[in-house]
């Protein structure tokens, strides 16, 4: 039982919490969110007002919005708990009698090291029936890290090969579309069929199902433009047909009961019907229905007269006949249009058809022109020097299995990737510029983006995994040695804009009111990254993504050794390895310019912990001027999204670590100084949200589960 208390008219009146209580309160929040009263993370105000008036009518109690707010979040966190300690495991039993997963101890054990807020289920869980009104009140709308990926962790995110293969097109889409086009004596129908003179159909022997081959298995055949046009045109021409014969069929010849049938027994009755009377033309007009011929040949020959003298003439039989032969005719006439147009639309397109990529200056004869002409073109448009660009090349080639293909070069692979990362160009831009279709372009960009993401497990890493040595820039500078030798790198978040459908939304939207990607990074005091989380919800609090990676054994955090440290900012909770600041305190190093001088051992120990935490500041400055995409992200999948920052993050170690170091977009950042005055603001630098920003306000207590400490007092400046 649940007790939670709130302060009402000077008292404290405590809301005593059962399950039938929660159920109560979970099927009213329901019903309002189906009925739009929860538009984001909340209910609205008019939604609050309907759950405390109907929780009081079917549960007899009154509780303030405050206590049920508070039931809400009680819910939200432990069904964020539940939802993480379960995972991605599948086949996990129901055990009804311990009324928790059914799963042995080591399972429980190795779970609970990952998410220790959880302890409580292992005696208690959450059972399948309440699990699910908990996934229809949250579902959506809490940050659950479910698409979170470290490159560490060794592997590509699941649904990125996926991807692939649902955007990409043939390898040489340009030949595919030319073997669309054929013969016009050959009318082609179909991607692999065509009917010959003798209107026999037989196999088209210049499509074969080699050509389709990329060397992945395909999620499903493509189908060219022209066979997609042909296909359409043959099945109007068979609708017409079909319509032909449908009309031509009201003279057919060899019918039992057609007009000459018909005539030639109205013409034995003679006597009783005289030829070219009155009688015997209405009998005539009278055959020209069908129905009516027909019931005039079966019935007894000896009531036809009868039956032709005593019926009833019906104009509107003839009128109804007539108008349906008319609008036979009419639909024939409309298919014949539309399959007239659409023969004119094939042949212009296919075999009368201007080319698009026309350009005598093709993309490889402008890479080519790039990397034999001045450095600053190859920096303005792959961000990086010729030697550099050169190298990673010859990485990813002899490392990476990047390879040349049959119609471009892997230096044309590796310039495109580098265009759009670095200048944030869109496909349709692309295409002009390389002088290639959208679907190549994509292609090969997402090739390059897998190699590149694979080279991120061994390049975003620290150099000296042991940590053997102290970095030169804090051995030489006495702000800094002997204080902080064992100092190993910065932690610190930035946040991503992230391009989502509508419904994806909302636990992607944090304090600045737009989807975003909480990305956490560790970085070296050389400005590389030496660990990398991306993909957790905007929403989501710095803390919980930090003990997420440090906790779960999947991404392979590489944990401070005895006696060495990471620098965090006071966001982070403080435990042995991760050394954070003097809290109350000024930090920022803008507070101690704009402010009076630094004075006493907290604010000094603040000013040098800040200045040397700066790297990870400047590293996050150096990555968003260098790679114009994370600024403005195409609508590409969230796990291509989350691969994409990556990948910058690799190419950005790789320049880093190169032998040249000579890039002007790093020399900037290296002065503290320069940076600070004239680019980092403290906290909006590189798109960082407020420390406390968070998808509820309890997210932030996480820490405390393992005993952290608040201050920094442990550490003392000699």
């Amino acid at each position: 039982m649940s007790t939670l208390a709130v302060e009402v008219s000077g008292e404290k009146v405590k809301a005593m919490w059962d399950k039938r209580l929660t159920e109560i309160f979970c099927d009213i929040s329901i019903k309002e969110i189906l009925k739009g009263n929860r538009p984001s993370t909340h209910f609205t105000k008019d939604g609050w007002l309907k759950i405390m008036s109907n929780f009081e009518k079917e549960a007899g109690k009154v509780f303030s919005q405050k206590q049920l707010k508070n039931r809400w979040d009680a819910l939200k966190k432990e069904w964020k708990a539940w939802k993480k300690l379960k995972g991605q495991d599948t086949g996990l039993g129901w055990n009804p009698i311990k009324r928790t997963i059914d799963a042995p101890d080591d399972w429980w054990e190795s779970r609970l090291k990952v998410v220790p807020e959880a302890q409580k289920f292992r005696t208690s869980g959450i059972d399948p029936e309440f699990e699910g009104k908990l996934d229809q009140m949250f579902m959506g709308i809490v940050a659950t890290g479910d698409k979170a990926w470290a490159p560490s962790s060794g592997t590509l995110p699941c649904d990125f090969f996926e991807d692939v293969n649902n955007e990409i097109l043939e390898e040489n889409e340009e030949e595919n579309v030319r073997n669309d086009v054929h013969i016009l004596n050959d009318v082609h129908i179909s991607n692999d069929v065509q009917i010959d003179g003798n209107g026999q159909k037989r196999k088209n022997p210049e499509i074969s199902s080699s050509q389709f081959k990329t060397g992945r298995k395909k999620s499903s055949k493509q189908i060219g433009g022209a066979a997609r046009l042909s296909s359409q045109i043959e099945k109007l021409c068979n609708a017409a047909d079909n319509m032909s014969q449908a009309t031509s069929s009201l003279t057919s010849v060899m019918d039992p009961y057609g007009i000459p049938q018909a005539v030639k027994v109205l013409d034995t009755m003679s006597e009783e019907v005289l030829e070219a009377s009155p009688l015997h033309f209405f009998a005539l007009r009278l055959l020209l229905n069908k129905d009516k011929r027909i019931m005039f040949l079966s019935i007894n020959p000896k009531i036809r007269a009868f039956i032709v003298e005593n019926y009833n003439s019906d104009e509107s039989d003839d009128d109804r006949e007539k108008k349906e032969i008319l609008q036979r005719m009419e639909c024939f006439n409309r298919l014949f249009v539309v399959a007239s147009s659409s023969v004119q639309l094939y042949y212009e397109k296919y075999i009368l058809k201007q080319p698009c990529m026309d350009s005598k200056q093709t993309g490889e004869t402008w890479i080519r022109e790039i990397l034999d002409g001045h450095e600053s073109r190859c920096m303005i448009n792959f961000r990086m020097s010729k030697m550099v660009f050169t190298s990673l090349l010859r990485v990813l080639e002899t490392r990476y299995n990047l390879q040349t293909s049959r119609n471009i070069s892997s230096t044309k692979m590796l310039g495109i990737f580098l265009y759009i990362l670095g200048t944030g160009a869109k496909v349709s831009q692309c295409r002009e510029r390389f002088q290639r279709s959208g679907s190549t372009i994509s292609r090969y960009f997402a090739i390059v983006l897998e190699k590149v993401s694979r080279m991120a497990t061994d390049l975003i890493a620290p150099e000296d995994p042991f940590f053997s040595s102290i970095p030169e820039q804090i051995r030489n500078d006495s702000r800094y040695m002997p204080h902080f030798k064992d100092y190993i790198g910065a932690i610190d978040s930035t946040h991503i804009a992230a391009i989502l459908s509508p419904n994806e939304q909302v636990p992607y939207i944090g304090r600045k009111g737009i989807p975003t990607q909480n990305v956490m990074a560790v970085c070296d005091f050389n400005m590389c990254f030496t660990f990398v989380m991306t993909g957790w919800e905007g929403s989501a609090h710095n803390t919980r993504i930090f003990l997420d990676a440090i906790r779960d054994p999947k991404y392979k955090f590489l944990h401070p050794p005895n006696g060495k440290y990471y620098l965090v900012d006071s966001g982070y909770p403080q435990m042995k390895g991760y050394l954070g600041p003097y809290k109350g305190q000024r930090y920022h190093l803008p507070d101690f310019r704009r402010g009076r001088p630094v004075s006493g051992k907290e604010e000094i120990f603040n000013h040098s912990h800040s200045s040397l935490r700066s790297v990870i500041e400047r590293t996050f400055g150096v990555l968003k001027k260098k790679w114009v995409i994370l600024r403005d992200m195409p609508s590409y999948s969230f796990e291509k999204q989350t691969m994409i920052v990556v990948a910058t993050m690799t190419i950005h170690n790789f320049i880093r670590r190169h032998v040249g170091r000579n890039d002007v977009d790093f020399m900037e950042y290296e002065d503290i100084n320069w940076a600070y005055e004239n680019i980092i603001d403290s906290e909006n630098a590189h798109g960082r949200e407020s420390e406390d920003d968070d998808d509820d306000n309890n997210d932030g207590d996480d820490g405390d589960d393992d005993g952290e400490s608040n201050n920094s007092g442990s550490f003392e400046m000699n």
